[in-house]
């Protein structure tokens, strides 16, 4: 791996989570896509675009810009962000009593289309910036879960994702050849494949898809 600057660090590490065979996979740092594979085993020369999912821009100064929080309770929240963020009041319950603590800044409770249509955003977005990217024989993307709506979730709940209609258009228009989903469920780590996954580094053959599908459907029908 070429030397990399600080900027792809995070970038890499996530790439290395899927793509860490070395003596297999040499990979080469690019802009759009992110990172240029060539896979000596297949012989194929393929990109992978790094992005992060966020229910919005204002969602991610939240959680990305320090003392933003304390900014907007001290000189308002920003004209931009008014629409999407709000004051709301702290309160935690002791002895059975609710004590106020204080005020904080955030978002209105969230949906499962909420997330369905974040996650949209996000495939369509890199969609259309596709046509920029350097050729190759295809494109991956990869996708950090930043809001992990289903972090204290049981993973039943994934049926109300897999079943949104316009999700399931936008996947499979989609020009990626395969989208890698790092997320959390019930407070675990999960990776969820999108599209082509009979080929790749984590291909499953017709019987083991066969095995998967019977448990997913299996466990979705006990909602």
């Amino acid at each position: 791996m070429e030397e990399i600057n600080t900027k792809k660090q995070n970038e890499y590490k996530v790439l290395l989570k899927i793509y860490n065979d070395s003596n297999r996979y040499i990979i080469k740092t690019c802009e759009q896509p992110d990172f240029i594979i060539f896979d000596t085993k297949t012989k194929s020369n393929f990109g992978v675009e790094i992005t992060d999912l966020y229910y919005s821009t204002s969602s991610a100064k939240l959680k990305n810009i320090p003392n933003f929080v304390s900014d907007c309770l001290k000189n308002g929240i920003p004209r931009k962000d008014q629409e999407r963020l709000s004051k709301h009041l702290i309160y935690v319950k002791i002895e059975n009593e609710w004590q106020y603590l204080g005020d904080t800044v955030g978002e209105k409770f969230k949906t499962i289309d909420d997330y369905a249509n974040a996650l949209i955003n996000t495939i369509t977005i890199k969609n259309k910036k596709m046509n920029k990217y350097h050729p190759n024989d295809y494109c991956e993307l990869f996708i950090q879960d930043k809001e992990n709506y289903f972090f204290f979730k049981d993973i039943k709940k994934l049926k109300e994702l897999y079943d949104n209609v316009n999700l399931n258009c936008c996947i499979k228009y989609s020009k990626f050849e395969r989208i890698y989903l790092f997320t959390v469920i019930n407070k675990r780590e999960v990776l969820l494949i999108f599209g082509n996954i009979k080929d790749g580094p984590l291909a499953v053959n017709e019987q083991k898809l066969k095995i998967h599908k019977d448990y997913m459907r299996s466990l979705f029908e006990e909602v």
